[in-house]
């Protein structure tokens, strides 16, 4: 399968493990009692519905039929997949939709877009974020 940008989970900023799927993979292949996940929730969606760079601050290179299709088997997934009691912390942080959008362009930047959003958008949910973090709490409630 050929993936474009944003066709698969994108990291916010992490540089590994960078999805909840990659890191789940290694708590399952490590399998020690104390080893477990800190999932937030900006960064789920941050990866996987948001985009600094796009002025609709989602990801816009699949249609958004396919992206809520997309958005909502990975949480359904993360909700049958994960056992809650290997979820030690949930983080719920939102994002500010960017306006303008961060540039793109890697030329003179010091960090790429989505680490800058991490680093300096995430306000606490429902203050003023447009994420579906909402979303990622009920999938990791329905564990």
């Amino acid at each position: 399968m050929n993936f474009n940008r944003h066709s698969s989970p994108e990291p916010c900023w992490a540089t590994r493990a960078s999805t909840w799927k990659a890191a789940w993979e290694i708590v399952k292949k490590a399998d020690k009692p104390n080893l477990g996940l800190t999932l937030d929730t900006f960064q789920i969606a941050g990866g996987e519905f948001g985009d600094p760079t796009t002025r609709s601050g989602l990801i816009e290179d699949v249609s958004r039929p396919e992206l809520q299709t997309r958005w909502r088997a990975s949480l359904e997934e993360l909700s049958a997949t994960i056992p809650s009691e290997k979820i030690f912390v949930l983080q719920l942080p939102d994002a500010y939709r960017m306006n303008p959008p961060i540039d793109d362009s890697e030329n003179g930047q010091e960090q790429p877009p989505r680490s800058k959003w991490s680093q300096d958008f995430r306000p606490l949910p429902f203050d003023g974020g447009y994420l579906p973090v909402q979303d990622v709490l009920r999938a990791v409630l329905d564990t």
